[in-house]
């Protein structure tokens, strides 16, 4: 009951979907949340990056705001706009040295 729960996947629609998912399933019994700092780290990355992968073909694109909710209204705005543009940022962007 005390314990924090966070989630942490791929910064596209699956990932955000699966977050949702699990939040929704165990809402009475637990509030499971995004691991912020990876989050901020991936988009940190990102603007790094040379090239971002293309968002996969065939992903439910059905997301609700429970998940952008938990960010700044910047950071939610760079995470909409990345996956409008059909982009994604998998998790696999960090590593041991990014933390």
């Amino acid at each position: 009951e005390d314990n924090n729960i966070y989630y942490f996947g791929d910064l596209d629609y699956e990932g955000i979907g699966i977050y949702e998912s699990l939040s929704g399933m165990f809402e009475k019994s637990c509030r499971i949340r995004p691991f912020l700092p990876a989050y901020e780290k991936m988009l940190e990355k990102a603007d790094q990056a040379v090239q971002l992968p293309k968002t996969k073909e065939q992903q439910n694109r059905s997301i609700q705001n429970l998940f952008f909710s938990y960010f700044s209204e910047s950071q939610a705005g760079r995470m909409r706009r990345l996956l409008e543009e059909e982009l994604y940022i998998p998790q696999e962007i960090l590593n041991i040295t990014d933390f």
